[in-house]
């Protein structure tokens, strides 16, 4: 089972380094859950004004953002694909059937 202190650790580590260097390949590994389970284990030992935990919580809330904006488009794409291609692929599935029994 990992070390989950020492996780939250690392990704605290990145979360500075990022902060330095401004290189977004330092923190971009990390998923919306990843870091909310870092944020729950260091938030007992760290106050939350530190710049590098504020901008955890801030990645937090862009990745959440993201994810939305993800299911947003994925429920658009299957209404627009139901609106023109559904009904076409039924009847020529019907049509097909019907052809073949006769």
């Amino acid at each position: 089972m990992p070390d989950y202190g020492e996780y939250g650790l690392t990704i605290a580590e990145d979360f500075k380094k990022y902060l330095k260097t401004g290189d977004p390949q330092v923190i971009e590994q990390y998923s919306a859950r990843e870091l909310r389970a870092a944020i729950s284990h260091l938030s007992p030992y760290y106050d939350n004004n530190k710049q590098w935990y504020r901008f955890i919580q801030d990645r937090i809330d862009e990745l959440q953002k993201q994810e939305h904006v993800r299911q947003i488009r994925s429920n658009r794409n299957w209404v627009l694909f139901k609106e023109k291609w559904l009904d076409r692929f039924v009847a020529g599935g019907v049509g097909l059937i019907v052809g073949l029994l006769f």
